[in-house]
């Protein structure tokens, strides 16, 4: 048997450790010198995270010298901090150098173009503080899906019940509104009820929570008809089997991870479901408004002024009102948006009325006449107008131009009417958008897509293979709207 040598003395070694008989322990090398050479470890890192050698300490007058006389360390060019591990380290290497910093002392701080310094001391973008922050919210953010999704069923008409009794509790609290003061220890009083029907499931208007699952995972391959029974022995989980393929001795499971369970997933899909909410009603909300997205050709041409004339009258006559009328101004703020969601009023709303299109075509007019100054808005207007054709590629499933069939009408055609601006051209290539004599285009405005004269939002009429008005929906492979300008004279 080769013998064992250790480096340590006998009284060094903790009395846990087996200690072969053949050993022989030998005495510790002396301390090293404190100037010796960089660790092979030490070498292997990049030349910022490397660290001094250790030193004896200094007072802290001679300290000061040693600091100013040491060379700088260069700083992270994107997150402007070491990183603590290899995760963060790749990720710092591939993060663009214009992220937001940490700030920099008052006395050293270098305001570089292009980079924003954070107001706070945050931290910094890393992989592995994002991906421990996210789970954290995944588990705690239930609570707040679960009052959208009641607030959902009210709004939608999903609980009929609930539904009312929101429209009674609105109209009672905007005539007594002392009754608010009831709202912190009702609050308190349901989330207590709620609290105890988890552990014990009872009925009533909460709804009946199905049991709790349970804390360990069960057994795989376990035998038929068996059955266990979780307990808590020290801290830890313990699940016992009572039938053949157990013999009744008890298994230690692992407990479940918060990140395994329906919940976790349930948040997932509710966060998934949100963002797209979110992003669906900026979509619907922003091209209707020239204010958040000023070069839609398909926005209301809404101007801050606008908005600033509409809100004026409210905000001057609400201090002016009387006490015994804002009930009266309050109950309709929360009996609207129900009413406006019901399933027999929204269709309504959303179907493309004429008479409302005719209503948003004056206001339009209104909205770009009031836009116009003064030398322009003395002047004959007029507009012209052209066509926007597109056809159905089959292969692609894609709208486009170009998948127009040859003889047919082009990609643009202008309209040309007895009384329209449009000068006479015999060009048969390009678009010619030459203009009669004496007329010009609005120089403050640009092409706009006539909306109300579409089948959708952005304008467009279907048609069939032969542009016409289509039999069904199957037909629809043809496509055109209306673009316009207006000129004055």
């Amino acid at each position: 048997m080769p013998s064992w040598s250790l480096s340590m003395s006998s009284s060094q070694i903790p009395p846990y450790i087996p200690i072969p008989p053949s050993a022989r322990p030998i005495p510790a090398p002396p301390s090293l010198p404190a100037a010796s050479t960089t660790s092979s470890a030490s070498r292997s890192l990049p030349p910022f995270a490397r660290r001094a050698p250790a030193a004896p300490p200094k007072t802290l007058p001679s300290l000061v010298p040693a600091l100013a006389s040491m060379p700088s360390i260069p700083a992270m060019p994107s997150t402007g901090s070491v990183a603590s591990n290899v995760s963060d380290l790749v990720l710092s290497s591939l993060l663009p150098p214009n992220l937001p910093k940490l700030p920099a002392p008052h006395a050293n701080r270098r305001h570089e173009a292009g980079v924003r310094e954070l107001s706070t001391r945050k931290e910094a973008l890393g992989v592995n503080v994002m991906s421990n922050n996210f789970r954290r919210f995944v588990t705690r953010v239930g609570p707040l899906f679960w009052l959208q999704d009641r607030v959902e069923e009210v709004l939608f008409w999903r609980k009929p019940k609930w539904t009312w009794l929101w429209m009674f509790a609105w109209t009672f609290v905007c005539f007594n509104p002392r009754a608010l003061l009831v709202l912190p220890s009702l609050s308190i009083l349901v989330v207590l009820l709620h609290a105890l029907e988890v552990r014990v499931p009872l009925p009533s208007l909460l709804g009946a929570p199905p049991a709790p699952p349970a804390q360990a995972t069960p057994r795989v391959g376990g035998a038929a008809g068996a059955t266990t029974t979780t307990t808590t022995v020290a801290g830890a989980d313990v699940e016992a089997g009572t039938g053949a393929g157990t013999g009744g001795a008890a298994v230690a499971v692992p407990p479940k991870e918060a990140e395994s369970n329906v919940d976790y997933f349930m948040n997932l899909q509710a966060i998934q479901n949100l963002m797209g909410l979110i992003s669906d009603a900026y979509d619907l909300v922003a091209p209707r408004l020239t204010v958040a997205a000023p070069t839609s050709p398909t926005a209301f041409p809404l101007t801050p002024t606008h908005i600033a004339l509409v809100l004026l009258p409210p905000s001057l006559l609400l201090p002016l009102t009387p006490a015994g009328l804002i009930p009266y101004l309050l109950v309709p703020l929360g009996l609207a948006p129900p009413l406006l969601f019901h399933p027999l009023v929204s269709p309504r709303l959303t179907a493309r009325d004429p008479a409302l299109l005719a209503l948003r075509a004056r206001a339009e007019e209104a909205a770009l006449d009031d836009a116009l100054d003064d030398a322009t808005a003395l002047r004959d207007l007029a507009r012209v107008e052209v066509w926007e054709n597109e056809r159905l590629d089959p292969k692609t499933t894609a709208w486009a131009a170009k998948s127009l069939r040859p003889g047919e009408r082009r990609g643009w055609v202008k309209v040309m009417a007895h009384d329209t601006a449009w000068a006479d051209d015999d060009d048969r290539g390009e678009i010619g958008l030459r203009l009669k004599d004496g007329w010009e285009f609005v120089k403050a405005e640009e092409w706009r897509v006539d909306v109300c004269a579409g089948d959708d939002d952005d304008g467009w009429t279907y048609l069939d293979d032969t542009w016409g008005p289509p039999a069904d929906d199957a037909k629809k492979v043809t496509r055109r709207r209306r673009w316009y300008r207006r000129v004055c004279k």
